[in-house]
């Protein structure tokens, strides 16, 4: 059984290592070569300074280890962005990244926000086909850090709620 929860700062350390692996999976048949990402430790160090700005996340559990996690922001003029969500690939089309999205998005909800952007690298043809199959639609694009190195992603929008 999957568990979807509220995440905390001490799923940091599981949540850093579902990134960490993630990104691997997903970004290196796109860009090829060796993982050059941040640490174990940074990435950790990364999730435990967000989770204890804001508890805009949850996490996916299955037999007490983290296998998924997403996260959002309230930004500064007043929008909802969506950051990550990232799932082990062994759990992909099971329906917990729809679940992930589902209570990220009617958190959003819940805090007032009609609608939650984010960005897609045009190249993730599997992240584009999952958010426009949850009714999330393109706007423009958008220059994101992957990496250290900035590419143009493709800005989503997506209703909070009702859907």
């Amino acid at each position: 059984m999957i568990d979807i929860r509220r995440a905390t700062t001490a799923d940091a350390p599981g949540i850093a290592r579902v990134h960490q692996r993630s990104h691997i999976e997903t970004y290196m048949p796109i860009f090829g070569g060796d993982y050059s990402g941040p640490s174990l430790a940074e990435r950790e160090l990364h999730w435990r300074t967000r989770l204890q700005a804001s508890d805009l996340a949850f996490v996916a559990v299955a037999d007490g280890e983290i296998i998924g996690f997403t996260h959002a922001l309230e930004t500064e003029d007043g929008g909802a962005l969506l950051t990550t969500l990232y799932l082990l690939a062994k759990w992909h089309r099971q329906g917990i990244g729809r679940d992930l999205f589902s209570h990220i998005r009617a958190l959003m909800h819940e805090r007032g926000h009609a609608a939650m952007r984010f960005g897609v690298l045009p190249t993730n043809a599997a992240a584009i086909a999952f958010y426009q199959s949850q009714g999330a639609r393109p706007l423009g694009h958008v220059v994101s850090d992957h990496g250290g190195e900035p590419h143009d992603d493709i800005l989503f929008e997506i209703k909070t709620g009702p859907y």
